[in-house]
């Protein structure tokens, strides 16, 4: 059976000699020589990997020229919108953020944390200003409307603040309070507490 031509170095007997694999191909590049299939890929595949680009690039060509060229513009347009269609929406999704990110995050930096979370009033202006309920609730719309898009650990401080607030909500019995009207603005965003922590 015919043998790779290849040499390779034999630690063993610290010297060279011919590989003792069978051929799998035959090269032809000055001359034919026999290559194993592991020598083969050492020396050929990023010759290899060329030819397939070229080849590749050159059937997508063919596919362009018989087919989409001839298609009416409209057509066109919305097929090159389809096939944009994840980038667009990728660049839609970072603007997204990158527009709600810096705001949750000042607002987070002005929280009076402690207050939220070790004490336990009946009164929301104990907790918060009202410039921050207002923001805080504008937030709160922006964090579900774009839950699927915003970093987890950005969720999941909302969430948490959220959940503590509903909790001194109910500790504090606040619905048979004078202070009832002041939670009003948070009431409904309790209620979709599950919702964001499922996401």
């Amino acid at each position: 059976m015919p043998r790779c031509q290849c040499e390779v170095y034999d630690i063993h007997v610290d010297t060279y000699r011919n590989c003792k694999n069978s051929e799998k191909f035959t090269i032809y590049i000055n001359k034919p020589v026999k290559y194993c299939h592991r020598h083969a890929i050492i020396h050929i595949q990023k010759y290899a990997i060329i030819i397939q680009k070229h080849y590749k690039a050159y059937r997508t060509r063919n596919k362009i020229a018989s087919l989409f060229i001839n298609l009416p513009q409209d057509l066109q347009r919305k097929v090159l919108f389809y096939i944009r269609q994840p980038l667009y929406l990728c660049k839609v999704y970072q603007k997204i953020s990158s527009i709600i990110y810096p705001k949750i995050n000042i607002f987070l930096e002005d929280l009076d944390h402690e207050a939220i979370f070790f004490d336990k009033e009946a009164s929301l202006f104990h907790y918060l200003s009202p410039d921050q309920i207002s923001r805080f609730c504008y937030l709160l719309n922006l964090t579900f409307k774009y839950h699927s898009i915003l970093p987890k650990d950005l969720r999941k401080e909302m969430y948490n603040i959220t959940n503590t607030m509903h909790i001194n909500y109910i500790l504090c019995d606040v619905e048979n309070t004078v202070y009832k009207n002041e939670w009003t603005c948070l009431i409904r965003h309790f209620n979709q507490l599950k919702t964001l922590k499922r996401k």
